[in-house]
Formats: C-alpha cells, structure tokens, sequence
C-alpha cells in the first residue's frame, strides 16, 4: 500500500517594478526561465525540463493565459501523473489604482516543509528581481 504525503497550497504575493510583458516572458518561456530559476531549461511538445547541475525534473504546462498566468505540474517519474493535483503557478496582475506589478507562486508543500518552500520561493524570486532591475 502506497502511503501518500498529504500537501498544502500556499500562495506568496510579490511587488515588482517591472512591465508585465518583460515579467511573464521570464516566467513562460525557457530561456526566461532559464536566466532565473534553473541552469537550464528546455521545452518539447507540453514539457519544461527543468536542470540544475546534474539534476533535472520534468513540468507538464497545464495551462496558460498570457500574461495572466502560468500553472505547470511536477512530473514525478516514480508516481502516476494522475495520482496528485498539485501543482505551481505563476499569476501577474497589475493594480489600476497604484499601477503595481503584482506576481503571486501559488504552490504545494507539506505542512512541515512550507516555510523552507518559501524561504527557497524568496530567494528564486530575488533572483528573478536583480535580473529584470525590479
């Protein structure tokens, strides 16, 4: 019998300075991905492969609104894809009244891992905030 770690969804909300187009193009696309949130990242058919060092981990796209948002799913090759509806997203919105570019990572972690999940979000999303001058 499979034991199954149950997770809970977080979402962390961030203030950037930048154009939401400039914004979603390094959350969407490899290359953008790649300045930031890996070494490498490279995309066939609905796959993002994602690499760090020797490590790699595959993300299904689940769906995209540009520049909205973008949700992918962890493809763990030791469980069935179908198995878990977790998953992660980036959503972009800016605020009419102060003109803000608001990014908010929705993920999942257990409840044990949720803050070193954020502090690990944090530290991503600095990097994404030097590379775009934000």
């Amino acid at each position: 019998m499979k034991t199954s770690i149950i997770k809970e969804q977080f979402s962390i909300d961030y203030i950037l300075n930048s154009s939401v187009k400039i914004l979603f193009n390094r959350l969407s696309c490899p290359l953008g991905l790649s300045e930031w949130f890996a070494d490498n990242v490279t995309l066939k058919d609905d796959i993002f492969t994602f690499h760090w060092g020797k490590h790699s981990q595959k993300a299904r796209l689940l769906s995209v609104k540009e520049p909205d948002y973008i949700r992918f799913k962890w493809i763990d090759n030791k469980a069935n894809e179908s198995e878990n509806d977790y998953y992660f997203e980036f959503q972009v919105f800016q605020d009419d009244l102060t003109g803000d570019v608001h990014l908010t990572v929705t993920d999942f972690a257990s409840p044990d891992e949720i803050e070193d999940a954020k502090i690990l979000w944090d530290t991503q999303i600095n990097d994404l905030i030097r590379l775009i001058g934000a």
